[in-house]
C-alpha cells in the first residue's frame, strides 16, 4: 500500500500483504469477460466509513485496509453497493446462463426481480435512485458480446439496451458516487 501525495509526488510504502500465489486457471469466454468487466484481477472499493477494501484474485482473503495507516484486516466478502440514498441495493444471481437482477430494500425484502438471458456485471445506480445501468455479455457466433443496459426500477419494465456495438463495458453514472458499504 503506497500513500502518494499528488501534489509533490511523494510516495511512501504503508504496508504489504503477503500471501502464497495459487495457479490460476482460465475460465470460458464468458465468464472471464464478466469477470474482466467487474474489475479485474484486484479490484479495490472505497467504502462510505473511509476505508478500502481489497480483493485480489487469488488471495486467500479480502483485505479492510485503513488508508491513513495502511493497517489491513481480513474481512468475510466484498462490499454491496447500495443505491446513493443507502436505501436499496440489487442482488444479483446466475444459473446456466441467467442473471436474476433483485431489487432489495433495508429490510431485505424483494421489491422488483428481472431475468435476463446472459451475465451481468458493472453494476452502477443512477444519482435518482430510480436506474441502474450495467454490463450484460452474451455468446454470440463464438465470441463474447457486451452491451450496456439500463434497468428503469419506476416503470418495472425489462431492461433496455443503452448501446448496440457488442463492444461496451464497464459504465460509470458521471457525477454519481457509489455507496460501498462493507
Amino acid at each position: 500500500m503506497l500513500s502518494i501525495d499528488f501534489a509533490s509526488g511523494a510516495t511512501e510504502i504503508l504496508n504489504t500483504i503477503t500471501y502464497p500465489h495459487p495457479e490460476i486457471i482460465a475460465d470460458p469466454a464468458l465468464k472471464e469477460a464478466q469477470f474482466a468487466d467487474n474489475g479485474g484481477l484486484v479490484r479495490m472499493y472505497v467504502t462510505v466509513d473511509g476505508y478500502v477494501v481489497a480483493w485480489i484474485l487469488g488471495a486467500p482473503a479480502t483485505y479492510r485496509i485503513d488508508p491513513a495507516t495502511g493497517a489491513f484486516t481480513q474481512v468475510e466478502k466484498q462490499p454491496v453497493l447500495w443505491s446513493p440514498d443507502q436505501r436499496r441495493r440489487v442482488d444479483v444471481s446466475e444459473a446456466s446462463g441467467v442473471t436474476t437482477l433483485t431489487l432489495v430494500d433495508l429490510d431485505d425484502i424483494p421489491q422488483a426481480s428481472v431475468k435476463i438471458t446472459g451475465l451481468v456485471s458493472h453494476i452502477r445506480w443512477a444519482g435518482s435512485n430510480n436506474e441502474i445501468v450495467f454490463t450484460l455479455g452474451r455468446l454470440v457466433g463464438g465470441g463474447v458480446r457486451q452491451d450496456l443496459y439500463v434497468w428503469d426500477l419506476v416503470d418495472g419494465k425489462a431492461p433496455a439496451p443503452l448501446t448496440s456495438n457488442g463492444a461496451s463495458f464497464g459504465a460509470e453514472w458521471l457525477g454519481v458516487i457509489q455507496t460501498w458499504v462493507p
